[in-house]
Formats: structure tokens, sequence, C-alpha cells
């Protein structure tokens, strides 16, 4: 399992082989916005949700791919994009692959196409009474030697994002846990949060792609931890790119 907890410095991580930590500028540098001619998903009111104590995890978004997909739940951009396919699932007979959907798509497994920027985001959802949240999900990987990466990472916006990357192949399905309480830059105690996942690829070089699977958003509330206040973040987040000349 790979747990990450902050960025850092911005570059290659030092901690497991083929991670990068990234901060995404969307609409910047040939970055295409997520969120285009899609359903907007419904924001989540933690407070209200239904059977939470403040010292359990509260599911608010549950991914395996078995159902419809992306139904009203995710927002695409870019074509190809992802799809829900019947390859090479995590758990049950459905994954998400990063080239399956659009008018360009094609079929795993694959090659995807040059030059994609496929992106598939979740929100807004309520973090202002949350003391700890995380992103975990299953991913594979086989992609070209070049700049093809797999990025998550959540934002305040909907538009820029920060988060961890993936280059290279994973050699089998891996897991990754995303802490949303990242320091400086935790998403802790904000009213609007975004999740994403994105695939991009080089004009260079070509694999069978991405697939998600078991994809899991979860929080705990802060009634019943006292020791955890929330305070107005005034650190600005800070843009790189994962475009490179």
């Amino acid at each position: 399992m790979e747990r990450f907890r902050g960025l850092g410095a911005c570059g290659p991580s030092t901690g497991a082989a083929g991670l990068l930590l990234a901060v995404l500028v969307l609409a910047a540098s040939g970055f295409v916005s997520p969120g285009a001619n899609q359903a907007s998903a419904v924001t989540v009111p933690l407070a209200e949700a239904p059977g939470s104590t403040g010292d359990d995890w509260i599911v608010i978004l549950a991914e395996d791919f078995e159902g419809d997909f992306p139904a009203t739940t995710w927002k695409l951009t870019g074509n190809p994009t992802w799809s829900r396919e019947a390859y090479r699932p995590h758990n049950g007979g459905w994954s998400g692959y990063c080239a399956g959907g659009g008018t360009h798509a094609v079929e795993p497994p694959g090659p995807y196409p040059d030059d994609m920027q496929a992106w598939m985001t979740y929100g807004p959802f309520d973090l202002s009474n949350a003391v700890a949240a995380e992103l975990e999900f299953h991913y594979w990987t086989q992609l070209g030697p070049e700049e093809d990466r797999l990025f998550w990472g959540a934002s305040k916006t909907g538009s820029l994002y920060r988060g961890d990357a993936r280059a290279g192949d994973s050699s089998g399905w891996r897991q990754a846990i995303l802490d949303l309480d990242r320091g400086t830059s935790s998403y802790l105690c904000e009213p609007e949060v975004w999740i994403g996942f994105q695939f991009r690829s080089d004009a260079a070089s070509s694999g069978e792609g991405v697939y998600l699977d078991d994809i899991v958003l979860r929080v705990k509330l802060g009634q019943d931890l006292p020791f955890k206040t929330c305070v107005p973040l005034i650190v600005r987040e800070q843009a790189v790119t994962l475009m490179t000349e």
C-alpha cells in the first residue's frame, strides 16, 4: 500500500519509486479544466450524515464500477476519456479504464492514443466539520517510458488540484491512500472540496494504460473529537504543472 500524507517540495518524491508529487494548474499550459458538459455532483453536508458519531469513518463515495458510470457522480473530460469496462478488474467484474470513453475511444487493452488529457472528478463535498478525510483506491498502470502519467489529487476550487502521480509499470494492482489533511494545505474545514483523477499521455510513447477500481472517499466528523480545531487557512496553494517542454 502506498500512503500519501503531504506534498512537501514539488518534484521527484523521495518515497516509493515512480511516484511524483505534483500540483496541476488546469487552466494554463494547455491543461483542460475538468467539469465541462457533465451534470454537477451533489454537495454532501457531512453535519447531516445519518448515523455519524464523529469517531467513525463515514463513506461519502464508493465507486467499484459495477453499476452505471459516470451517472451523476463523476464529471468526465477529454476525448478519449474514462469508461467502465469489463476488463482487468481488481474486484468484481468491472473497472475504470482511462481511454474507453468518448468518440475516440479505444477498447482495452489499448494501446491508448497519444496526447491524451482524460479527467474524472467528483464534488463538491463538505469537509467543514471533518477532522480526518482520505481517498483510497486501487490502480493498475502499464505506461510508455516518457511523460505519461496517472495523477490523483484534491482541490478547493474544482480547477486547481494538488496531489500525486504514478508513471511506468505498476506490476499489478496497487493500493494508494491520499490523506486530505495535508498540513498547511489541509482540506479539512473547507466547505467545498473536489477529488480528481487524470491520465495524460505525450506524443512519443504508448502502452496499455490505466485502470482504477474500488475508489472510497471517507471522513471523520469532529463533534466527538474536541482536540481538533478548524482554523481558516491563509496559505495559498502554489502552482506547478506536470507539463514538460
